[in-house]
């Protein structure tokens, strides 16, 4: 942002009018063994299953087969920060870490707890801050990524009292840099307004009222329209549905005015039921969930998160490569980017891995080296979207050689990462398909 300020017509944008590089459960990347309440997101009869082998086999065993099934990101938050995202997915929930423990703490979550507590992630991000002032930071607080739970149903478990000890910690650590809404609103504030005033953390809540007491230093979640548009396991609907979100969105719901576009697939029961049994039923020949991976040719079956979203991100880059070109060369007036991405398998140099070895290491035997580790520059995309944006809008003369120079220097970053499809269908990957 400090670097797009330059240009006066970005610097007098309201934040809402541009597009934030974001992760998806944020926080995935450090994750301990320990079970949360309700392990695995949604799969009530899987979690009684998980739980169940925890008990009869070795310590940790499960514990470390469902952190594989929850990772989601390799990256730490710094490193994501430093890699161009500006959106936080931030999961949270009360509960004691240690079996017997009676005193709770917040903590991050997906299916298993964070190693920390959260309060140590978010002291992470505000001294980061502290080092880069003319940065702005949107964070989502939720305990699974719902915009309208309230009480009981966002955090079970849960008195009052503790949500608004954790807002409190929330407001302490970023006493100096949080929002007053009061002052600036992020649908109309001007950017260098936001900075001036050092309004630069924007968090949502969920449960917003319970949670912060209405506070002015954050918004309702309710605001969020959380579109999810990634399914590998549906990657023919996706397909479509991506480009239709791209180029030819319209009913914009005005009482949720923070477009959340979600690019990534959630693990699905059969897929992780699969891997379960891959792993310790090693001898177990009657099962396979290849075939429902839905990808013709396709012999591999996912074993982790970052399997499925890397192979999401493959074909991902094809549609937002295509939006971001189709606006930039002319050859539409206008394409809809959402205000935040929801992105995973998020990797150096703000790209996102696509190729077939996954951010914990682990390769595939036959694999092809050249794309083991191929990437795509979807932060770079991102940017020279908003970029083209405001530079279009833009009458001033003054900003004509700003727009140029970071034009070129986006296209120098993103041709390093560029969309790229290779025929590797044994392991999901094909260069002509789904169309």
């Amino acid at each position: 942002m400090s670097a797009l300020m330059k240009i006066s017509t970005f610097s007098s944008t309201p934040l809402s009018a541009l597009s934030i590089p974001g992760t998806h459960d944020s926080l995935s990347y450090d994750l301990s063994l320990t079970l949360a309440h309700d392990a695995v997101d949604d799969h009530d009869r899987l979690s009684k299953i998980l739980r169940e082998l925890s008990i009869l086999r070795r310590p940790n065993e499960v514990e470390e087969f469902i952190r594989l099934q929850a990772q989601s990101q390799k990256l730490d938050i710094v490193q994501q920060l430093d890699n161009g995202i500006r959106f936080i997915d931030f999961r949270i929930t009360y509960e004691s870490k240690e079996t017997g423990q009676s005193k709770a703490d917040w903590y991050s979550l997906h299916s298993v707890l964070s190693t920390c507590p959260a309060a140590v992630y978010l002291k992470e991000v505000r001294d980061w801050m502290e080092e880069h002032p003319q940065e702005v930071v949107v964070v989502w607080f939720s305990r699974h990524g719902s915009v309208s739970d309230r009480g009981e149903s966002a955090y079970p478990n849960t008195p009052i009292s503790a949500k608004l000890q954790f807002w409190r910690i929330v407001e302490e650590i970023f006493d100096g840099v949080l929002i007053d809404t009061s002052v600036s609103d992020y649908r109309t504030t001007e950017i260098k307004e936001l900075v001036a005033r050092n309004h630069r953390l924007v968090p949502f809540v969920s449960d917003y009222e319970e949670f912060t007491d209405s506070s002015v230093h954050g918004y309702d979640s309710k605001c969020i329209n959380n579109e999810d548009r990634g399914g590998i396991f549906h990657e023919v609907e996706t397909y479509e549905e991506q480009r239709g979100y791209f180029f030819s969105r319209h009913n914009v719901d005005e009482d949720k005015w923070f477009d959340l576009l979600g690019m990534n697939t959630a693990a699905e029961e059969w897929q992780i039921e699969s891997a379960l049994k891959l792993r310790f039923l090693p001898f177990h020949i009657f099962d396979s969930c290849s075939s429902a991976v839905n990808i013709p040719g396709n012999q591999m079956c996912p074993t982790s998160l970052l399997d499925i979203a890397q192979l999401q991100n493959y074909y991902n880059q094809r549609v937002l490569a295509e939006a971001y070109e189709s606006y930039a060369s002319g050859a539409v007036d206008e394409i809809h980017f959402p205000n935040a991405f929801y992105l995973d398998g998020l990797d150096v140099d703000g790209s996102v891995r696509t190729g077939t070895m996954t951010l914990e290491g682990r390769s595939r035997p036959g694999a092809l080296k050249e794309y083991n580790q191929t990437r795509y520059a979807a932060v770079d995309t991102i940017i020279a979207y908003n970029v083209e944006k405001v530079c279009k809008s833009s009458l001033k003369m003054s900003d004509q050689a700003s727009c140029q120079n970071l034009q070129t220097y986006l296209e120098g970053r993103i041709s390093r990462y560029p969309a790229q499809r290779w025929q590797e269908p044994a392991l999901g990957r094909r260069d002509d398909w789904p169309m």
